[in-house]
């Protein structure tokens, strides 16, 4: 029976990393793969790459009609950066594991204001497997749950755009502590 997975959790926490991984698994059992990411991620087209620099190529994708399309024969379906996904795209990703692929998708399941990503938490709600990972707040060495956004170096305001694509230059993983201190140092 084909599955839904959902790797989850802040930034650098290694959710692309594992996506990877899962994939090069895939691939060398000669399994038929197809790993997405949406076109949103411009920031290599044609590329999945993890914060350690770690590569695959990929199918970028803008709506669940290309998800669809993207993922048809393939036994299993990869996606990236969930998180940037449209409404459509949970019901293209259940449709191909109602056609018997196994689905994984990775995204960060909170914004930078702590609040769930719909696409995530949609996904999370059908999935068979949740791996939900941390990271290392780069502020006190912790456990990170959380992603801060910051804009010249003060956590970004919570009226922001959710959607901003950056690194480490943007964006730190945080413990709740830290985070919650850090917005109200502010």
């Amino acid at each position: 029976m084909a599955t839904l997975s959902v790797i989850c959790g802040p930034m650098f926490s290694g959710k692309t990393e594992a996506l990877i991984e899962t994939v090069q698994r895939a691939e060398r059992s000669g399994t038929r793969v197809s790993l997405l990411k949406p076109a949103l991620d411009w920031l290599h087209p044609g590329e999945v790459v993890s914060h350690a620099g770690t590569r695959h190529r990929s199918i970028d994708v803008e709506s669940g009609e290309g998800i669809l399309l993207a993922g048809k024969g393939a036994e299993v379906v990869a996606l990236d950066e969930g998180q940037f996904l449209e409404a459509t795209a949970v019901a293209a990703l259940l449709d191909l594991v109602r056609g018997g692929a196994d689905v994984t998708v990775a995204g960060l399941d909170l914004d930078f204001r702590a609040e769930p990503f719909p696409i995530v938490e949609a996904l999370r709600r059908s999935a068979n497997d949740i791996r939900l990972l941390t990271a290392t707040c780069t502020r006190c060495g912790g456990q990170a749950t959380r992603t801060q956004r910051f804009v010249g170096g003060l956590p970004a305001a919570l009226d922001d755009p959710t959607i901003v694509l950056g690194g480490l230059e943007t964006y730190q993983p945080r413990c709740e502590r830290c985070y919650v201190a850090e917005r109200t140092e502010a």
